[in-house]
């Protein structure tokens, strides 16, 4: 597990399989956002006393909704550090 800290970039790689045994209207709300997160980049705003990183995310289905920020919490093992890339050396 990597050691993250806050401002880096996270890119979400897995689901928490937690979300998918959840019932009800809200925790299917909830799973197809998180789906939606997959594969994407976000930066880490905080953590939580139980080192879950929390990630700030754009609702981007509705462009109504574009200008609300969504905070999802995920454990560190659903999320892989994103490092940046240098130019080569000329």
């Amino acid at each position: 597990m990597a050691n993250y800290q806050v401002g880096e970039r996270v890119r979400v790689v897995l689901v928490p399989p937690y979300l998918h045994e959840a019932t009800g209207d809200a925790a299917a709300e909830t799973l197809r956002f998180f789906e939606s997160c997959l594969g994407k980049e976000f930066q880490i705003r905080s953590f939580d006393a139980h080192g879950q990183i929390e990630l700030w995310a754009n609702d981007d289905g509705d462009p109504a909704d574009s200008v609300m920020e969504h905070s999802i919490w995920i454990e560190p093992e659903y999320g892989e550090l994103v490092v940046p890339q240098r130019a080569p050396l000329a």
